[in-house]
């Protein structure tokens, strides 16, 4: 053994693990693949919690990672042309605010 040191391999990019070595709590949002609502939502509100906190936002099922910068505004735009792919009324699920409990 020589005792040369291993240099480490990023878990990401530089960008994303320098950002990740300051995040010390994890949220995660599931959602139902048939509840176009839940699918729409999580994704809106992972967007601005995000860029609130200067967070790092992952879509971990594909190993997505997804930059800070415009986050919300891409969201937003992407939700919306999600939207125009739904065919029938039926299928758009939305919830209805009822009263605060």
């Amino acid at each position: 053994m020589t005792g040369k040191k291993i240099p480490e391999k990023p878990l990401v990019n530089e960008t994303i693990d320098k950002r990740l070595k300051d995040c010390n709590k994890a949220i995660s949002f599931v959602w139902h693949v048939a509840d176009s609502f839940e699918l729409r939502f999580a994704s809106l509100t992972s967007a601005v919690l995000t860029e609130l906190i200067d967070g790092v936002c992952t879509y971990s099922a594909d190993n997505i990672w997804y930059d800070n910068d415009g986050f919300v505004e891409k969201t937003w735009s992407e939700i919306k042309e999600y939207e125009t792919t739904i065919l029938t009324e039926r299928d758009l699920k939305f919830h209805e605010f009822e009263k605060w409990e």
